[in-house]
């Protein structure tokens, strides 16, 4: 076990025991509020570390419970490079475009639009097989565009990607 250095904690708990006794010099006194308040602040720059954290734990679990319980894993992929935070992409490859590879980011701020696109699609009775316009229109809406004309939108789902974006 390698040597550990305590000298800092020594300090603190020393000008801890000054203070208390009143033996503290004035230097001592700011020594010592300097030191609580660079262990207050340290505190709560974890703390809000923990609560970001915690956040994106959230929504990581409520986007990959979606996924699953609607069975779309097919339609959600993810990526994430150092040192940025992991994030996910809902497929919509061959919908705007011929040939393309394409998908459209879900954050916490547009994930209500998916969950909407879900609700919508599922008012009319589609099943699971069917569920895959949502994310479909989930990628129209996020991007204020229809689908190309070659993509067979159902019929009675047509007012959802007329309201998405203007004619193509």
């Amino acid at each position: 076990m390698p040597d550990v250095d305590f000298s800092r904690e020594r300090r603190v708990l020393d000008l801890a025991v000054k203070l208390q006794l009143g033996a503290a010099t004035s230097d001592e006194v700011l020594e010592a509020a300097d030191t609580l308040s660079r262990a207050a602040g340290e505190r709560v720059g974890l703390e809000h570390k923990v609560a970001a954290l915690e956040r994106a734990l959230a929504f990581f679990m409520r986007v990959l419970k979606i996924f699953e319980d609607l069975d779309l894993r097919d339609f959600l992929t993810w990526s994430s490079q150092n040192p940025a935070p992991l994030w996910f992409l809902v497929n919509c490859s061959d919908t705007f475009d011929w040939g393309t590879a394409d998908s459209e980011k879900l954050t916490p701020e547009n994930l209500h639009v998916l969950e909407q696109s879900i609700k919508d699609v599922q008012s009319f009775g589609y099943n699971f097989s069917e569920l895959h316009w949502a994310t479909t229109l989930f990628c129209a809406r996020v991007r204020g565009e229809r689908p190309m004309p070659q993509v067979s939108v159902p019929e009675d789902l047509q007012v959802f990607f007329n309201e998405a974006g203007p004619p193509r």
